[in-house]
This record gives C-alpha cells, sequence and structure tokens, in this order.
C-alpha cells in the first residue's frame, strides 16, 4: 500500500540509515584535525535536533524519539571519549583533509539550511484566526502544523499555508493499532466526532464520498467530505469526514462546539485524520482559494508533534 511504502520509506531513511551513516562516520573515521571533528560532531547535532523536532514520530511511535536522543547522547559521549588526549593534539587544519571538509562543510549549509526554516516553525504572519479546537477528549496529536516546509506539508500551498492535519494517539502513543495499521478502524480518530471551530454559516458541503482504503488516497476528489464555514470576513474549512457522517445543511447557521459529523479517510488522504484551515478573500473556486490565515486554538499556534489533552 502507499500509506506502507511512503512511512516505512521514510522511516527507514531518515531514522535509520542516515543517522547510521553518521554514528559510522564519527565512531570510524581518524580526524585529521579540529575542523574535521568540530564540522562532523555539528553536522551530525543539527540533524538529530531537527529529526527529534520535526519527523511525525506519532506515525509509529512517540516513545521513539526519546529512544532515538538517547542514542545520540551516548554516541556523542563515546566518539569524545574515542578522541581522549587526542583532540587538543590535533592541529586546526590539515590541507590533506581537504575532500572531507569540503563534503562536511557543504552538508552543514544544508543542514542549516533546514534548521533555519524549522526555528521559524511558531512564527506567523498578519492578523490570525482563534478558534475552539474542534475535536473533543484527549491525545489528539497534530501531524503536520506550523510555518515550516519540514514539518508541515501545507506550506507549499497559498491557500492552506498554515492548515493543519490532526490524528489522535492510543494508549502506546501511536496513531494506530500495530505498527502501520491496516484499516481505518485500527486509527484511533476515525469516528470522532468532529465539532464546529466557530459560529457561521455552512455555505458548501460534501457528504457522499467513499472512505478510501487505507494507504490509497483519492486525488480526484481532494477535500474528501467536507464543510466550508463562513464566518465573518474568513473560511474555515474542515476536511476528510467519514462518509454520510455529516449531519449539517448548506445554509445552514452553526454555533461554536455544534456537531458536524465525524472523522473519516476521504479524499486525498492515506490514514484517517481531520484536516482545518482558514482562509480569507475565496474566489468561485472555493476549495482552492484565497489567502492562508494563521489559526490559534485557546491562543496556541499548533505545530507538528504538539499534543492536545482537553482542549475545546
Amino acid at each position: 500500500m502507499i500509506y506502507t511504502l511512503t512511512t516505512i520509506s521514510s522511516f527507514i531513511i531518515f531514522v535509520l540509515i542516515i543517522p547510521l551513516m553518521f554514528y559510522f562516520y564519527l565512531i570510524r573515521i581518524k580526524y585529521k584535525s579540529i575542523i574535521h571533528f568540530l564540522l562532523a560532531i555539528i553536522s551530525f547535532a543539527v540533524y538529530s535536533y531537527l529529526l527529534y523536532s520535526s519527523f511525525p514520530w506519532g506515525l509509529f511511535l512517540l516513545y521513539l524519539k526519546y529512544i532515538y536522543t538517547t542514542i545520540f547522547f551516548i554516541i556523542t559521549i563515546f566518539a569524545l571519549w574515542k578522541l581522549k588526549g587526542l583532540l587538543f593534539n590535533l592541529p586546526l587544519y590539515k590541507y590533506s583533509n581537504l575532500s572531507h571538509l569540503i563534503f562536511l562543510s557543504i552538508l552543514n549549509i544544508a543542514i542549516f539550511a533546514l534548521l533555519i526554516d524549522y526555528i521559524n516553525i511558531r512564527y506567523y504572519k498578519g492578523n490570525c484566526i482563534n478558534l475552539s479546537f474542534p475535536l473533543h477528549g484527549s491525545n489528539y496529536y497534530i501531524i503536520d502544523g506550523g510555518s515550516s516546509i519540514i514539518a508541515n506539508q501545507h506550506n507549499y500551498l497559498k491557500f492552506q499555508h498554515y492548515g493543519i492535519d490532526i490524528v489522535k494517539l492510543n494508549k502506546y502513543y501511536s496513531h494506530a493499532s500495530g505498527l502501520l495499521g491496516h484499516n481505518n478502524n485500527y486509527s484511533e480518530i476515525f469516528g470522532n466526532t468532529i465539532y464546529s471551530p466557530c459560529n457561521g454559516i455552512v455555505v458548501d458541503l460534501m457528504n457522499t464520498i467513499p472512505d478510501n482504503i487505507y494507504g490509497i488516497p483519492n486525488k480526484k476528489n481532494p477535500a474528501g467530505n467536507y464543510i466550508l464555514i463562513k464566518s465573518d470576513l474568513y473560511y474555515v474549512l474542515l476536511a476528510h469526514f467519514k462518509l454520510n457522517s455529516i449531519i449539517v445543511r448548506k445554509d445552514q447557521k452553526v454555533f461554536s462546539n455544534e456537531k458536524l459529523g465525524e472523522v473519516g479517510n476521504s479524499g486525498n488522504s492515506i490514514f484517517p485524520h481531520l484536516h482545518i484551515h482558514t482562509v480569507s478573500n475565496i474566489n468561485s473556486n472555493l476549495l482552492f482559494s484565497g489567502n492562508s490565515i494563521p489559526i490559534l486554538f485557546n491562543n496556541t499556534f499548533l505545530i507538528r508533534n504538539d499534543i492536545i489533552n482537553n482542549f475545546p
């Protein structure tokens, strides 16, 4: 399945292969200069921080990031221990090691470019909208959110730049039973009640799109089953509802915390989740136009890996 392939491949590449390459380099390489060692340890440390902060750990097991951090400290201490008594005897720079220095310099530039993008993750421009959280209960997890490309896939698109995706974690702090889940019912959030995040008028909705087979998105109907609410000068889109679960109708007035429907897996979605974004200045293309507006929930700008407990 697409979901299985994408999640396993991303986990293998970013959590296993790349860190193992760093580990091997740090432990096995014979450092020729202080600059050589510093470039290696800095690139490893910054990559580890980015992985810890921006990888969607809740897709697998949230506790893995703490295990990963522990391994990082062990490897770092081992690398320093290996160099005890030698580091201060190394020259600052050695010409014969130029190829290593060039490679590590390029690597550091690339990693620091990602770091600059990520450290602005809680920064947003312009006026924001304060909404009620559209789900009640505990252990809701932000799988995509914030102002960083590496932590929020929506940043690429103008109309959903500040969009967020929400799943729910089970007692093992994973979003689905088992490591990957196999069908929608294994997902902790599937069928959870969605509540209106604001007062407004339902200006458009869809309720007849079948839920996807777990892992296979419906790209012909990106929003799947959805509700578009107009409230004052902005519009709120909630997407990927469960088939036939929406209980409001078009042109109906809704109020904050009023029940709307249930979380599903319809549209361009590979696992059950709720998508929400807010826009202004939309045109006749209701779902794919407008300027994205930052969303606050209880005055909080949510980002990937945030967990929400009893937030409405």
